[in-house]
């Protein structure tokens, strides 16, 4: 493989440190996606890379008032602080961000759960005799 000149050398660099990919660089000047790839490798720049995913529906703001709200008592569940902030977000969305603070919103008890500890309480009661 013959090599490159250095304008084209250096044309690839700048391409890269402006975030084209490797494809676009090597289609425009004319040269393989794995030379410009060899490159890169070989000029260990420090590249700025995508975050990736979907950007948050919430700013940092409304999560510190989120977690003041379970905090102080305001609210209990997910679900309350949504109607509570008027967040036009999900209470999953809620929950997940709660997880991720190590928090977690009082999870409401069903109404099973409530008949078993009820018949539970009736049949601990011990008459007394008087």
């Amino acid at each position: 493989m013959k090599p490159i000149p250095s304008d084209t050398h250096l044309t690839v660099l700048s391409m890269l440190w402006d975030g084209h990919s490797s494809c676009h660089i090597a289609s425009k000047l004319h040269i393989g996606h794995s030379t410009v790839s060899e490159i890169h490798s070989k000029a260990l720049l420090p590249l700025p890379t995508n975050a990736g995913g979907c950007p948050s529906k919430l700013t940092p703001h409304d999560w510190r008032h989120l977690a003041s709200l379970i905090t102080s008592g305001q609210a209990d569940t997910a679900t309350q602080l949504k109607e509570v902030t008027w967040l036009a977000v999900s209470a999953q969305t809620i929950r997940n961000h709660l997880k991720k603070e190590n928090m977690k919103a009082v999870v409401k008890a069903s109404a099973s759960a409530l008949a078993y500890l009820t018949a539970l309480c009736i049949c601990t009661e011990v008459p007394t005799l008087d």
